[in-house]
């Protein structure tokens, strides 16, 4: 028997032996909605054939750096992660990324190279980093946007060049466009 896909709305990391999901190598959609956790276990990383991975509403403060081996992985969903600080620097690996939904996190920047993730059709939100993180720009070679996007912290765009470089005006695929100059840093904008 292969166990491809687990879903879950309750507290399960308390008790799941530390080498549980490396015996769920099969699995190919893990959602733990609702759960109380603050961190994934790296072990994660070895679910090669994950395409899915959702997280939201749970205590999650980062993810580790070994969720950026799942060259498989197509959703991350981590939407109401309100203690969520930052994404793994690595994040770039997930070629085959096409839905990032991050809204209500605490996310203040993105990280670097975001822009190598071509086949990315679903970006929640973008954060202008201010000294860190991604520049306006690298949304340029993001083509396949649709739905909305909504990008925060404008202000910290101090080169016209960079938001010209973003190409906002070729991203067709977009219906909303929201930008955020230094509001609340609610990104729940649904």
């Amino acid at each position: 028997m292969q166990i491809r896909t687990i879903g879950t709305s309750i507290d399960m990391f308390d008790d799941m032996p530390n080498d549980l999901l490396t015996k769920l190598r099969y699995l190919r959609v893990l959602t733990l909605v609702g759960a109380y956790f603050y961190k994934l276990p790296d072990s994660i990383g070895e679910l090669k054939h994950l395409r899915s991975l959702e997280v939201s509403d749970t205590e999650i403060i980062r993810l580790p750096e070994s969720i950026c081996s799942l060259y498989n992985l197509q959703t991350l969903k981590l939407v109401g992660c309100y203690n969520l600080i930052e994404l793994p620097k690595d994040i770039h690996k997930l070629v085959n990324l096409r839905y990032l939904d991050i809204r209500g996190t605490c996310l203040k920047s993105m990280p670097l190279k975001i822009g190598e993730l071509k086949n990315l059709k679903k970006l929640s939100d973008f954060f202008v980093g201010e000294d860190h993180g991604s520049s306006i720009s690298e949304l340029g070679e993001l083509c396949n946007l649709h739905a909305s996007l909504f990008i925060h912290d404008i202000e910290h765009v101090v080169n016209y060049k960079d938001s010209e470089k973003a190409k906002l005006k070729e991203k067709y695929g977009l219906e909303k466009l929201s930008l955020d100059w230094g509001g609340s840093g609610d990104t729940d904008n649904s």
